[in-house]
């Protein structure tokens, strides 16, 4: 089994038997990441045991419409880098926008990836930099939603330069979550690899 696959079902199984320990704080969005990592393992036909039910999934927690797009044009007025910095939730509301598929601000999107996926490409382990006043697990979540968005371009897209980043973001998070994360960020970097995985199979059926 290779590292990363070893590293997820791992993880997952220690986060599901912290989930059964008490339920009751565990967040909703958090509980829908783990249960549709879970559910992504199985569809990948690894030999999962865990289980853990919720009703909603992820992309319910990701902002409503209107939301994402006032979010949006507020990200794309103040550029990719306002001061310097990223804001935090560029990659959630680009997901929102992306799965939308919304035909009024399609060439706004893609235009925005696009300096989103250069940026990526040339900073690499530099990129995405966030404000010092966020907290470091702002950063790490940042990453993962950036990299959970480019694998929704990619697969909505078809276009393997989006899968392509998002593997690279994944595999720059992997050392630095096998040493130490908390759970919000744990649990984010799992869907993103899970679903990343499922990508990658997807274009290998092609």
């Amino acid at each position: 089994i290779e590292p990363l696959q070893q590293f997820i079902k791992e993880t997952l199984a220690c986060l599901a038997e912290e989930y059964r320990k008490d339920p009751s704080i565990w967040p909703d969005r958090m509980c829908a990441e783990l249960n549709q990592s879970l559910s992504n393992a199985v569809e990948l036909g690894w030999e999962i045991q865990e289980e853990v039910r919720s009703e909603r999934s992820w992309i319910d927690f990701l902002p409503a419409y209107e939301i994402a797009l006032h979010r949006f044009q507020e990200i794309s007025k103040q550029g990719l880098l306002q001061d310097g910095f990223i804001r935090p939730d560029t990659g959630e509301v680009l997901t929102a926008m992306v799965l939308r598929k919304t035909n009024a601000v399609a060439p706004e999107i893609a235009s925005y990836m696009e300096r989103l996926l250069r940026h990526v490409e040339v900073r690499r382990t530099n990129s995405l930099p966030i404000h010092t006043g966020h907290a470091d697990p702002d950063r790490n979540l940042l990453r993962h939603d950036v990299a959970l968005c480019f694998v929704v371009a990619a697969r909505g897209w078809d276009d393997a330069r989006f899968l392509n980043a998002a593997l690279k973001l994944n595999d720059w998070a992997f050392h630095s979550s096998r040493r130490s994360s908390t759970p919000p960020s744990l649990s984010r970097y799992l869907l993103a690899l899970t679903e990343c995985e499922l990508a990658i199979r997807e274009v290998a059926q092609r």
